[in-house]
């Protein structure tokens, strides 16, 4: 029957749009036991589903292999899927990335490698809801063992400490007693061996409680163990009978052969040495049986010890070298399984690292495809701006024509009708330039800790504020156009226009020879192509550059300086003084024009201010002056101490303060972020 549903299957995987129907029928031959192929047709789900983007049905085969592998024990296999699904997995979906975190934690501990256990289970505690208690209990048994692992017992106990306490709060008895055992191992290990019996015996009774052979027979074996260690053998061996009655009804082959190997160890400390040979051989059986080598080693060793001790030499030596090749074999078994783990990590960093690739070139082919629509609604809106100023002078025109020919109520409605045109197509140009400015919600994702403070004196502006950023670098930049209104607006979108051309397509990240190439690039625009004919425009500007592996900025200003807050200290961070552009272009010579760069390292919790100077010169206060440099150090002095939104404020609100009832007189930017 299944012959015929695989061959089934390898049609309908060749149609990516059958992908259900394959998945049935991989889910029925895993339930009916049928594991191998099973797993063969989940693999070619995930073949498929790699061709076809379609990651859900690549996530359903991936946890259905994960969980075959478990089944058999199989753990390296089942963390190679796992390590998969958990690059797969979206990282908002936080139920299914705990899932991932608890198997990969326990996973990892099962095969040894209690590290990588430790840190999974920190991932999982660190996406655990604050009210999902089972959650934060579990993770911080994982994360204790890892700590007991490593000797490092006070962190061990304080750890389980916690999730005993959690796991009480909600009655997880299971839970509780899992902690209760972890508090003695690491009592026992620290050498306090009156802890490890309290803890020992608090969870055997909760064990008793809920009639769990398992744990009553891991934590009577621990409690002879921990007897034995202070040699009250009587109780210690009372214990060990008991365990291996558990273990004797479960029928669990390792559990009976540790507490025979127990019982005979006792028997050897108390000089029974017949009794201790029953028990031993007994226990030497199951563990040759089932593959043991651990446990054969100590058995030999205590042979060896017990043949030496009643003169039979030839037995002695005999078991002494048996103890010293399942020795070798123990450490060549670790050694083996270490290599296996190292190569299970390499095989799993290496899928990470080719994932993080693939992601990195889809991110890169939408900057490219973000960037070309941004250039495209920056022509779009230069375009809106001269037709606008096309309609102004138009409008002027056909107003003084009107008044000659004295058609005022004809002339009157029809002004009324192109004012309203223009004053609608300003709100549309306002739009459009607030849409080409870069987001405050992708700004903040840039500076997390920033505010702006912009104030057009018109709809639409002449003031610029702009950022950017990369792998390595992050870059903002404030400018100032020559004018305001129409013009100015129309200056900005070049200014823009430069700079993501000269930043992000280009990837200079030398804040002075972007501001050279700016202003190289004026002269293209401006005069080069207009028969070198004198064009006074201009534009000031400050660009501030961040280098994330170097910790440092590099500022570059034409005209406008930046202000620093560092170690709570103001500090004035001069530009050059020279605009890009505007009166130098009379002079040819001046055309490869150099600016000034200032480097420094950062400090966390340095503020930085950039400003164009409408905020300065604004008319205001009792006497009508300008606010000016001085209190406007004032004004970022009183805030500095503040959290850095709440700067925005008391700096836009002095501004408004200080301007009461006055005319703005021009555009106003001011930004501020914190490192």
């Amino acid at each position: 029957m299944f012959q015929h549903v695989n061959a089934q299957v390898n049609i309908l995987l060749k149609d990516t749009s059958d992908l259900t129907h394959a998945t049935v029928v991989a889910d029925s031959l895993k339930e009916e036991g049928l594991i191998g192929d099973a797993l063969r047709i989940y693999s070619q789900l995930q073949e498929v589903s790699n061709k076809c983007k379609c990651d859900s049905f690549k996530i359903h085969a991936l946890k259905s292999k994960a969980s075959i592998y478990r089944a058999v024990s199989d753990f390296k296999q089942e963390i190679f899927c796992l390590s998969e699904l958990e690059l797969l997995v979206d990282s908002t979906d936080l139920e299914e990335r705990r899932w991932i975190y608890d198997r990969l934690g326990n996973s990892f501990g099962l095969i040894g490698d209690i590290n990588q256990s430790q840190r999974y289970y920190y991932e999982r505690l660190n996406i655990c809801a604050k009210t999902d208690t089972i959650c934060i209990a579990s993770s911080l048994n994982g994360i204790a063992r890892g700590y007991a692992n490593n000797n490092y017992f006070k962190k061990a106990i304080s750890t389980n400490r916690k999730a005993r306490r959690l796991f009480k709060l909600i009655k997880d008895t299971t839970g509780e007693i899992v902690s209760l055992n972890q508090l003695g191992i690491s009592y026992q290990n620290k050498g306090d061996a009156d802890s490890a019996k309290y803890f020992y015996k608090k969870g055997l009774d909760l064990a008793k409680f809920i009639q769990s052979d398992l744990y009553e027979a891991q934590i009577l074996n621990n409690l002879g163990d921990v007897y034995g260690d202070m040699k009250e053998y009587k109780i210690s061996k009372a214990y060990f009978v008991q365990a291996l009655k558990k273990a004797e009804l479960m029928q669990h082959p390792y559990g009976i052969s540790i507490c025979k190997f127990n019982l005979g160890d006792i028997a050897f400390n108390t000089e029974k040495y017949n009794l201790a040979i029953k028990h031993l051989e007994q226990s030497l059986v199951l563990a040759q049986e089932h593959g043991y080598v651990g446990l054969q080693k100590d058995i030999h060793e205590v042979f060896s010890k017990l043949y030496e001790k009643t003169n039979v030499h030839k037995m002695a030596l005999s078991h002494y070298q048996d103890y010293i090749t399942a020795r070798d074999s123990f450490k060549n078994k670790k050694v083996k399984d270490e290599n296996v783990r190292r190569e299970m990590l390499y095989e799993v960093n290496k899928k990470r690292a080719e994932y993080v690739e693939e992601q990195s070139k889809v991110m890169e082919s939408l900057r490219q495809k973000s960037r070309k629509e941004s250039k495209q609604r920056d022509i779009m809106i230069m375009v809106l701006i001269i037709v606008i100023a096309l309609g102004l002078v138009i409008t002027w025109f056909y107003k003084e024509q009107m008044e000659k020919n004295k058609v005022l109520e004809e002339q009157s409605e029809l002004i009324q009708n192109q004012q309203k045109k223009i004053i609608d197509s300003l709100n549309y140009a306002q739009k459009l330039q607030k849409a080409s400015l870069i987001s405050l919600s992708k700004f903040k994702s840039i500076f997390q800790e920033s505010f702006i403070f912009y104030e057009p004196k018109h709809l639409v502006s002449g003031d610029l504020y702009w950022a950017t950023e990369t792998d390595k670098f992050k870059a903002v930049a404030v400018i100032d156009c020559t004018g305001h209104g129409v013009p100015g607006a129309f200056m900005s979108m070049i200014a823009k226009t430069l700079l993501n051309n000269i930043v992000v397509d280009n990837q200079d990240f030398s804040p002075a020879s972007v501001l050279s190439k700016m202003h190289a690039g004026l002269f293209e625009i401006f005069v080069k192509n207009n028969d070198d004919a004198a064009f006074l425009d201009g534009m000031d500007m400050s660009l501030c550059v961040i280098n994330k592996a170097k910790k440092q900025l590099c500022f570059s200003g034409a005209v406008h300086d930046i202000y620093r807050i560092h170690k709570g200290e103001l500090e004035s961070i001069k530009g050059t003084n020279s605009s890009i552009g505007g009166i130098s272009f009379r002079h040819k010579s001046a055309v490869n024009k150099v600016f000034n760069e200032v480097s420094f390292e950062l400090e966390k919790g340095d503020l930085f201010y950039l400003f164009t100077d409408g905020y300065i010169d604004q008319f205001g206060g009792e006497d009508k002056k300008k606010l000016n440099i001085s209190r406007f150090k004032a004004i970022i002095e009183k805030g500095k101490d503040a959290p850095i939104e709440k700067q925005g404020e008391l700096i836009s609100n002095a501004f408004y303060n200080w301007r009461g009832e006055e005319s703005q007189i021009d555009d106003v930017l001011v930004l501020g972020f914190k490192v």
